[in-house]
C-alpha cells in the first residue's frame, strides 16, 4: 500500500504536460475579427523550424484555413504594436492575454505576452527589428479570411420582381373578371 501511495505522490510532482485541443476548431473568444480578416495569436515560439525549442513548429499544413500572415494582411489590421497588444491583450493585469496555442502548438498552452510586449512577433512588420522578426522564440500570429454570413434581406431586385408580379396578377385578374 505504502508503494502505491508513493507512487501516486511522485506522479502528481511530475510537470503537466501542456492541454493540447490540436485537430479542434478554435474557440471563437480567441479570433479576433479585424477588418475581412481574423485572427489567433497561435504559438510562443516562431511557426516554423527552427522553433524555440523544436515544439512551437506549427506544420506545413495549418487547420481551419488558418495562414501566416503576410506584411499587407498586418498592416491592414494593426497601425502599430501597440494596436496589437490592445486587441490581444485588453486590460491584461492582471486578466489572460487572448491565445490559441492549444489549438494550433504542439507543446505548448500559453502565449509570451512579455515577448509580444518586447515585439517579440515572428514574420511581422510590427516586429521591434530584423532579429525579433525572425527569432525563433518570437511569438507566431495567424490569418484568414473571416466568413462573412449570408443575409436574408432580399435584394432590391427581388422586392421589384416580386412587386411586378403580383400587380401583374392583380390586372389579370381584372381582366378575367371583366369577360
Amino acid at each position: 500500500m505504502k508503494i502505491i501511495l508513493l507512487t501516486i505522490l511522485l506522479l502528481s510532482a511530475l510537470p503537466a504536460h501542456a492541454l493540447t485541443l490540436l485537430g479542434q476548431a478554435p474557440d471563437p473568444s480567441v479570433i479576433i475579427t479585424r477588418g475581412n480578416l481574423e485572427w489567433v495569436w497561435a504559438s510562443p515560439c516562431a511557426g516554423e523550424q527552427p522553433s524555440c525549442d523544436g515544439k512551437g513548429d506549427l506544420g506545413d499544413v495549418l487547420p481551419h484555413g488558418f495562414a501566416f500572415a503576410t506584411d499587407t494582411q498586418w498592416n491592414a489590421s494593426f497601425v502599430n504594436l501597440s494596436t496589437l497588444i490592445g486587441v490581444f491583450a485588453p486590460g491584461v493585469f492582471p486578466g489572460q492575454p487572448i491565445c490559441a496555442a492549444p489549438y494550433f502548438s504542439q507543446g505548448h498552452d500559453t502565449c509570451d505576452l512579455g515577448d509580444l510586449r518586447g515585439g517579440a512577433i515572428w514574420h511581422s512588420p510590427l516586429a521591434l527589428n530584423a532579429t525579433f522578426r525572425n527569432s525563433s522564440a518570437s511569438e507566431t500570429f495567424l490569418v484568414r479570411q473571416a466568413v462573412v454570413p449570408t443575409s436574408s434581406v432580399p435584394e432590391p431586385i427581388s422586392l421589384l420582381l416580386l412587386g411586378m408580379g403580383i400587380v401583374g396578377v392583380l390586372y389579370a385578374r381584372r381582366l378575367f373578371d371583366g369577360l
